[in-house]
């Protein structure tokens, strides 16, 4: 597991095993977190994996400047390609995302198991 935080409070943690990348994103996505953010991009973009779960259990709020970079973290995902799920949005954080148009249905899962549960796995050779 991997850390990557800044000293005002937005951290991620990155899991990966059998090509599922589990990325627990923790604290406020505002913009004095942007650099934490744009990191933990790259980190999503330098991994090889088939599916990517974004855990949002703990984000306690997505300002309206940071909605670009949220929506190139889902590109980015998808661009590799990968299967994205995005689980544990608290009711205002799902309602200011759907606003602002990035929320996919088929992407959004309520919790982890069942983000996992719905990805399409690959098997082995």
């Amino acid at each position: 597991m991997e850390v990557r935080a800044n000293q005002d409070g937005l951290s991620y943690f990155l899991s990966e095993k059998h090509q599922i990348l589990v990325v627990s994103l923790v604290g406020g996505l505002t913009k004095s977190h942007q650099e934490v953010m744009q990191k933990c991009i790259q980190d999503i973009e330098n991994t090889t994996a088939h599916c990517v779960v974004i855990n949002l259990h703990d984000v306690r709020n997505i300002e309206k400047i940071m909605v670009p970079d949220f929506m190139r973290l889902q590109a980015i995902v998808r661009k590799k390609p990968a299967q994205l799920r995005l689980c544990f949005m608290s009711p205002q954080i799902k309602m200011f995302l759907e606003g602002a148009g990035v929320l996919r249905p088929a992407e959004v899962s309520p919790d982890l198991k069942a983000a996992l549960v719905s990805l399409p796995l690959r098997k082995a050779a």
